[in-house]
C-alpha cells in the first residue's frame, strides 16, 4: 500500500514537472491506475522474489519519470529512446545536468535509497502471501472506465501524446518499426526548391566573391545582449561596435532551428539548409548521406575548408560527419596546444589565437582562398566562469543566477571576437576575409520556471520563445560600405542561400529549403521542432505555438510586437500546415538520401520510380557445393562475391555447416578476415531464431547476413545484431500483400526471390531501396 502511494504521489509531481497542459487528471489518473495496476499484480505472483520485481519497478518506473523530468526541463518535450544513441556524450554536458537538478526532480530519486534499505532490513522476515485483490479489482475497473470516457470525449490522441505509459510504448514501436513517411513529394515540390537556389543580383551580390570566409558560431549568443547596457556598462561591446562598422549587416530577427543534436544541428541546419532531425542528432542520422552544401560548394570552387572546434572531435560524430560535409580538414581539441580549459573546452582566446595561425600559415603557401568554420566553447550553459574573468559588476538580485552567470559568460566571449578580428588584422588576412558571425542557440531557457520569471522581470514583460529563440547574425565585408540592419525574418535554415550571394555563387548541384533574407521579400517564417513543437512557427508579426498535445485548437498563439495573446487561431492554421509541410518534405529528401539521386543525375530525378539509395538489382548468391577452403578459394577467384551457407545445430548443441563439414565456422571466420569483400549469407536449416542467434554470438563472422523464413525472427535477428536480414518469402508461402505489409513495416529488410518481379506493388515498394536476392546454380 505504500509503495502504491508514492507511485501516486510522484505522479502528481511527474505531471506538475512536464507541465501537461491539457487533460491534466486524466493523464495523471492513467499514469497511476496503470501503474498501481502492475505493482498489484506483481504481489499477487506466489514467488520469492516479488518484493524485489516491485521494488525493481518501482525504480525503473522512478528513473524514467526522472529522465523525462530532466529533458523536459531543457528542450520542452519528451526524450525519444533513440537518444540512447547520445548517452556515452553525457560526461560533456554535465556541468549543464547539474544545473537542471532541483528539489522537484531530486524527489522522483530520493526515495529509492530508502525502500530498499527497509527491504533489505527486513528480508529475513518471512514474507506474507494474504491476496487482497480490491486494490487490483478497483484499479483495473477504473482505468476501464477511464479509457471509455476518454475514447467518448474525443481526447485520446491529446491524453496518449503526454501520458508516460502511452508516450514511451509509442515512440518504442515508433523507433522500431520506423515511423510512418509518406512519399509526399512531387516534381513541383523539387522546382520549388531548385527556385531558391537561384542567384539574383540584389543586395550585396558577389561582395565577397574569391574572398575568404570565416564563420564563428558563437556559443549561446543570443540576441537580446547586442546593444544592452547593463548598470551602465556595455555586455558585448566588440559585437556593437562591429555591428556600427560601415562594412557591417546585421540581422536582428533571426532564429536558431536546431533539432536534438542542438549545437551540432545548428552547424548543420546552417550548412546544408535542410531542417534537422529529430529521430537523433543529424550528424550521425544522415552521416551516410550525400550533401552538396556550404562547405561542399566552396571547394569545388577552389576553397580550402576547414572545420575548427576545441574539444572532441567524436563528440556529436563531427569527425566522421564533416567529411561528407565537404571539409577538407577537422581540427579538434588534439590539435590545439590547451593552456586553459573554459566552459567546455578550449578557452575562446586560445582557439582562436591558434586558428588565426593555422589560417596564415595556410595563406603564406597557397593562393587559393579558404573557408573556416570556427565553433566557441566557453560561453556554454551553466556559464561558471573564473573569478579572474568576472569582469562586469552584477547587481545583488541576479548574482549566482543564469542571469548574471551568462552576462559574465558573454561578455567574456565577445571580448575573444574582438581579438580575432584584430589577430586577423595583425597577419594581414582581415581585409581579404568575409566574417560571419551568429549564435548557435539560446542562452537562458524559459522551461525553467524559476529562469523564465527571472527573465521576464528582466525585459519587462513574459519571457516567450520569440525572445528566447532569437540568435543574431552579423555578416562583415571589410572595405565594403553596405552599413543596415536587417529585420526580415529567417534563421539558420536561411544562411545558407544568404551568404552564396554575398559569396557571388549559385546552388548547381543541390537544393535549398532557406531564403536569401537580404534580398527574398515573400513571406517567410520560422518553423522549430524544439523547445516549440512541430508545427509551431515564428514570422513577421505573430509567434504560434502547437499545444503540448498536438491538438491545433489547443495551441495558443500572441502577436510579437504587442505581446497580446490572438484569439482566433484559425488565421494561422495556413502558416501551421506550411510549416509542417516544408519540414515533412525536408524529412523526406534526407531520409531517403534523395540528393545523392538528384545530384549525381544532374538536376534530373524521376520521382514516380525514385527507389531511395539503391538501384534496383538483382544481388545473385552462390551457395558453394563442397564446403572446403579449396571450394571457397576457387570461388572467389572466379569473382562471386555473395556466398551462402546453410548451418544446423549438431548433436553437441554447436553450430555446424550443412555438409561434408570440411569447413568450420572459424575456420570461414578466420578466411573472411583477409577477404573483407565478401558477404556472407547465413541460413539455418531449422530452428532459424536459436541456430542464427548461435552462429552470431560464436564466431566473428564480420558482415555476415542472416536469411530468415519467418516473419516472426526478423527482430530476433536484428537485435542479434545482424546488420542485415534477408527474408525468404517461400517455404511459408507468403502471398503478395502480405510480403508488402511487411516490407512497409520493415523498410530495411531485404527479400529473397526465384524469378524477376512481377508484382507492381511489390516492385514500386522494392524501388525505395530494398535490396533483392536470388540465388544461382
Amino acid at each position: 500500500m505504500i509503495m502504491n502511494i508514492l507511485v501516486i504521489l510522484k505522479t502528481i509531481l511527474y505531471v506538475n514537472i512536464t507541465e501537461i497542459q491539457f487533460n491534466k487528471f486524466l493523464v495523471f489518473l492513467l499514469t497511476s491506475l496503470i501503474s498501481v495496476i502492475i505493482l498489484e499484480l506483481i504481489k499477487k505472483r506466489k514467488s520469492r522474489h516479488r518484493g524485489k520485481m516491485r521494488i525493481g519497478f518501482y525504480s525503473l518506473l522512478s528513473l524514467i519519470m526522472f529522465v523525462d523530468a530532466m529533458y523536459f526541463m531543457q528542450f520542452s518535450t519528451l526524450p525519444s529512446i533513440s537518444l540512447l544513441k547520445q548517452f556515452n556524450q553525457l560526461s560533456t554536458v554535465g556541468d549543464s545536468i547539474k544545473y537542471l537538478l532541483n528539489i522537484k526532480n531530486i524527489l522522483l530519486l530520493i526515495d529509492i535509497p530508502v525502500i530498499i534499505y527497509f527491504y533489505i532490513k527486513n528480508r529475513d522476515e518471512k514474507e506474507k502471501y494474504e491476496i487482497n485483490n480490491i486494490t487490483l479489482k478497483v484499479s483495473t475497473v477504473l482505468l476501464a472506465l477511464s479509457l471509455i470516457g476518454i475514447i467518448l470525449i474525443g481526447e485520446s490522441e491529446s491524453v496518449m501524446s503526454q501520458e508516460l505509459y502511452t508516450y514511451h510504448l509509442t515512440d518504442i514501436v515508433d523507433t522500431l518499426l520506423g515511423r510512418e513517411e509518406t512519399d509526399i513529394i512531387s516534381d513541383e515540390d523539387i522546382r520549388e526548391l531548385e527556385m531558391r537556389t537561384q542567384l539574383e543580383q540584389g543586395k550585396f551580390t558577389g561582395l565577397g566573391k574569391d574572398k575568404n570566409l570565416i564563420s564563428v558560431q558563437v556559443e549561446a549568443l543570443q540576441n537580446f545582449v547586442i546593444g544592452l547596457e547593463y548598470e551602465g556598462q556595455e555586455i558585448t561591446p566588440e559585437l556593437n561596435r562591429l555591428i556600427q562598422d560601415q562594412s557591417t549587416v546585421y540581422y536582428d530577427n533571426y532564429y536558431q532551428l536546431v533539432g536534438r543534436g542542438n549545437t551540432s544541428d545548428a552547424e548543420f541546419v546552417t550548412h546544408n539548409s535542410f531542417h534537422p532531425s529529430m529521430e537523433e542528432h543529424s550528424y550521425s542520422r544522415f552521416e551516410k548521406n550525400e550533401f552538396y552544401g556550404l562547405p561542399m560548394l566552396l571547394r569545388d570552387n577552389g576553397y580550402k575548408t576547414v572545420a575548427m572546434h576545441g574539444n572532441d572531435g567524436e563528440y556529436w560524430n563531427r569527425r566522421a560527419a564533416y567529411k561528407g560535409q565537404g571539409f577538407d580538414e577537422f581540427l579538434d581539441i588534439q590539435y590545439y596546444q590547451v593552456d586553459e580549459l573554459l566552459g567546455m573546452g578550449v578557452s575562446d582566446k586560445d582557439f582562436f589565437e591558434q586558428n588565426v595561425q593555422y589560417l596564415s600559415q595556410y595563406k603564406r603557401e597557397n593562393e587559393n582562398p579558404f573557408y573556416a568554420f570556427m565553433a566557441t566553447l566557453t560561453s556554454h550553459t551553466p556559464y561558471n566562469m573564473p573569478e579572474s574573468y568576472k569582469i562586469l559588476d552584477i547587481r545583488e538580485e541576479h548574482v549566482d543566477t543564469i542571469l548574471g552567470n551568462y552576462l559574465q559568460s558573454i561578455h567574456y566571449a565577445d571580448k575573444q571576437i574582438g581579438f580575432l578580428i584584430e589577430e586577423l588584422k595583425s597577419e594581414g588576412l582581415y581585409e581579404d576575409t568575409v566574417i560571419a558571425l551568429y549564435g548557435d542557440h539560446y542562452a537562458i531557457s524559459l522551461t525553467n520556471e524559476e529562469d523564465r520569471d527571472l527573465m521576464s522581470d528582466f525585459f519587462g514583460y513574459e519571457y516567450d520563445y520569440d525572445e528566447m529563440m532569437n540568435i543574431p547574425l552579423v555578416l562583415h565585408i571589410p572595405g565594403e560600405e553596405i552599413h543596415e540592419t536587417i529585420s526580415e525574418i529567417g534563421s539558420q535554415i536561411d544562411f545558407f542561400p544568404t551568404i552564396l550571394n554575398i559569396m557571388g555563387y549559385k546552388n548547381e548541384k543541390g537544393l535549398l529549403f532557406g531564403r536569401d533574407i537580404s534580398n527574398y521579400k515573400g513571406y517567410n517564417f520560422v518553423s522549430p521542432q524544439t523547445y516549440m513543437r512541430k508545427g509551431s512557427f515564428i514570422d513577421g508579426e505573430n509567434t504560434f505555438v502547437i499545444s503540448r498535445d498536438g491538438i491545433f485548437q489547443h495551441s495558443r498563439a500572441f502577436n510579437n510586437r504587442t505581446r497580446e495573446e490572438i484569439e482566433d487561431l484559425e488565421q494561422l492554421r495556413k502558416t501551421h500546415e506550411m510549416a509542417i509541410r516544408e519540414i515533412n518534405l525536408s524529412d523526406y529528401i534526407l531520409n531517403q538520401n534523395l540528393l545523392k539521386e538528384y545530384i549525381g543525375n544532374g538536376g534530373n530525378i524521376d520521382l514516380e520510380n525514385f527507389k531511395g539509395d539503391s538501384e534496383l538489382e538483382i544481388l545473385k548468391i552462390y551457395e558453394l557445393k563442397k564446403n572446403s577452403l579449396e571450394e571457397l578459394n576457387r570461388v572467389y577467384e572466379s569473382g562471386e562475391r555473395v556466398i551462402g551457407f546453410d548451418l544446423k545445430l549438431n548433436s553437441e548443441d554447436q553450430v555446424v555447416l550443412v555438409g561434408e563439414n570440411v569447413l568450420t565456422l572459424d575456420e570461414l571466420s578466420q578466411w573472411l578476415v583477409t577477404h573483407r569483400d565478401v558477404k556472407v549469407i547465413l541460413k539455418a536449416a531449422e530452428d532459424e531464431v536459436e541456430t542464427l542467434t548461435k552462429a552470431y554470438d560464436s564466431s566473428e563472422l564480420e558482415g555476415a547476413v542472416a536469411m530468415i523464413r519467418d516473419f516472426g525472427s526478423y527482430l530476433e535477428m536484428t537485435n542479434n545484431r545482424y546488420g542485415e536480414v534477408i527474408l525468404d518469402p517461400f517455404e511459408k508461402e507468403y502471398n503478395s500483400e502480405e510480403l508488402i505489409d511487411f516490407i512497409d513495416r520493415y523498410p530495411s529488410i531485404s527479400i529473397l526471390v526465384d524469378m524477376e518481379i512481377q508484382d507492381k506493388k511489390l516492385e514500386e515498394l522494392t524501388r525505395r531501396g530494398i535490396d533483392i536476392y536470388k540465388y544461382i546454380q
